[in-house]
């Protein structure tokens, strides 16, 4: 597997923005990582219950809060979902890992949430060059030793739900180390399908069996199940009508049971 390269920043107004500053400066090596105490404007989008929020609160030094670089080799743009499954899995696997009921399921698009609470938030940004994808900055935010939030509408961590502290830095490195080894089976070593990985995707699906009520930005309500989600990354939904429905990301809000 390849080796990563850690960049420390003790306050960024968030990774993302530092590493797309960084590219423009200079010629990052792939698998950089931008990692930092404190983001002072951490950007996470939540929709649930109706709320929305654009900022990730994080206490300094609890979380991890790190971007991660990716330069894909000829992967065109029309599978660029397929590296936000292989982000949302590695994400889910490894917390997972760490907590005694292994309840992480993956909220759709790469949102990580432990039962209905958020664990994590992803933000990935992609920059294109003709049909292919040039450069995949993979942000991520996790929950790890915060206790108390002010304005989050549903956030929960790994302290919160194991009852425990957590070493940060060692959960850094392990998380890294395997986002990249599951791109590298995916991409670079064809161990997994494309196949494999959307099952794999599929069944870590937040409500992934039965009805649940969701809204549209404009208010309305429904009843619905989730049928699948396709190569572009729309959610297909099956209405407790029988109707089956598409929704991109932001067109879908989830309504708590």
């Amino acid at each position: 597997m390849s080796k990563c390269n850690f960049i420390y920043c003790a306050e960024v107004d968030s990774t993302n923005s530092e590493m797309k500053r960084r590219l423009d400066a200079c010629k990052l090596k792939n698998y950089s990582c931008i990692f930092t105490d404190f983001q002072s404007a951490g950007r996470g989008q939540t929709m649930i219950g109706g709320k929305t929020s654009n900022v990730w609160e994080s206490e300094p030094k609890k979380n991890l809060t790190f971007s991660l670089l990716i330069r894909p080799e000829n992967i065109p743009v029309d599978m660029q979902f397929f590296i936000n499954q292989v982000v949302a899995i590695a994400i889910a696997d490894e917390l997972n890992d760490l907590l005694p009921e292994k309840n992480v399921v993956v909220k759709w698009p790469n949102d990580i949430y432990y039962n209905d609470k958020k664990l994590c938030g992803v933000l990935i940004e992609n920059t294109i060059i003709g049909r292919n994808i040039d450069t995949s900055i993979v942000g991520v935010g996790v929950n790890v030793n915060q206790q108390e939030f002010l304005n989050a509408p549903n956030p929960t961590s790994l302290a919160i739900i194991a009852g425990r502290l957590f070493n940060v830095e060692k959960l850094r490195k392990s998380l890294v180390k395997r986002i990249i080894k599951y791109y590298e089976e995916v991409f670079d070593k064809c161990i997994l399908s494309l196949e494999e990985l959307y099952y794999r995707y599929f069944a870590l699906l937040y409500r992934r069996d039965g009805l649940h009520k969701y809204a549209t930005p404009g208010g309305d309500t429904f009843f619905a199940s989730i049928v699948g989600v396709d190569a572009s990354g729309l959610l297909s939904l099956k209405h407790a009508d029988g109707s089956l429905h598409k929704y991109a990301f932001k067109e879908l809000i989830y309504i708590l049971d």
